[in-house]
């Protein structure tokens, strides 16, 4: 779980391209969309259209 946080850290956000996340302009997935979906559930991520940011919990479990 900590690895698609701190690539949301490191990049700003997370897109969405099919069923899995990437980081912009990569070709290896982070983690699935379903995954992903989980963590906005947590309070982790928040989803705005196909981007997906860190909330300010997310910030402090991936740092």
């Amino acid at each position: 779980m900590v690895r698609p946080l701190r690539l949301a850290l490191l990049y700003g956000h997370l897109i969405a391209r099919g069923t899995r996340l990437y980081h912009p302009g990569g070709s290896q997935p982070v983690c699935s969309l379903s995954f992903a979906k989980q963590m906005v559930e947590a309070g982790l991520l928040c989803a705005n259209g196909e981007s997906f940011e860190l909330t300010q919990e997310g910030r402090s479990f991936a740092g």
